[in-house]
């Protein structure tokens, strides 16, 4: 059970990695963005180090004061929400 967790929050995080790179694409080329609620709220369900890999690889979203705040918070929010759940699967 735990492999299939390991394996989605993998993909989840390939995703939202790739999304920075299509957006920042995006911008250099004035068409159209994906929504900062698009590139943020994923990072709070486990894959906020696709969100930061994304930014710092890509240059994407760093002078922004909101992704400066947000994705490091949703960090610590997944490492809080990973460790209960390891907890609550050893019960």
């Amino acid at each position: 059970m735990l492999k299939y967790f390991y394996i989605a929050v993998l993909i989840i995080n390939s995703i939202l990695f790739l999304m920075y790179g299509v957006d920042k694409f995006k911008a250099k080329h004035n068409m159209w963005r994906i929504s900062e609620f698009m590139l943020i709220a994923p990072a709070y369900i486990f894959a906020s180090f696709g969100a930061m890999l994304g930014m710092i690889v890509f240059n994407h979203k760093t002078s922004k004061t909101k992704f400066r705040i947000l994705v490091p918070l949703s960090f610590i929010f997944n490492v809080i929400c990973a460790i209960a759940i390891k907890k609550w699967l050893l019960l």
